[in-house]
């Protein structure tokens, strides 16, 4: 048994630990979007956090982080489509910029694909869209996860390319503890 990772695939019944994760975030407000070096969408949530990283000293996070990982992505307002994964970063941060505080109202995960959907007050939402990778992506980018949520306590739910879910405890991890599959 480990507390280093739980994957789930498509269990019924209850709702997964990763299931109770994803709803934890609903209430939460958008502090705001990022690109990261490699051009992936984080979605910061919550109250802002300092980072521990001296080379980011006054920066911050948000205790709730979502980040996309070579994952299609798309933010709908009032019916009609506001920004999307292949538009230009400066682009979709200003449509992202209007939902800054605008609390989180749904989140949901398709089970069949991992798809995150997530609605906000106002009647926003966004959606990460987790289409097979495609043949012409290299084999490094088609094994990358597809996306990742870091919840306060540090824990990791991450959608796996292969659309099983996993809860990853890093500080578990980095102490040996073993890994249990579901």
């Amino acid at each position: 048994m480990t507390r280093g990772l739980q994957r789930e695939k498509g269990a019924r019944g209850s709702r997964s630990g990763a299931e109770q994760w994803i709803q934890r975030l609903v209430g939460e407000p958008l502090l705001r979007a990022s690109f990261s070096y490699g051009g992936e969408l984080r979605l910061h949530f919550g109250m802002p956090v300092p980072y521990e990283n001296d080379r980011l000293a006054g920066r911050t996070h948000g205790e709730w982080t979502l980040g996309l990982r070579a994952t299609p992505w798309v933010l709908v307002a009032d019916g009609a489509l506001r920004s999307r994964s292949h538009d230009e970063q400066q682009h979709a941060l200003q449509q992202f910029a209007q939902l800054d505080g605008k609390r989180l109202v749904t989140a949901t995960r398709r089970r069949s694909d991992c798809a995150l959907t997530l609605r906000f007050a106002g009647g926003h939402w966004f959606m990460a869209l987790t289409e097979p990778r495609t043949a012409t992506l290299s084999k490094e980018m088609k094994a990358l996860d597809l996306w990742e949520l870091l919840t306060p306590g540090g824990l990791f739910v991450v959608a796996r390319p292969d659309r099983s879910v996993a809860i990853e405890d890093p500080s578990a991890r980095e102490a040996g503890g073993s890994q249990e599959s579901e």
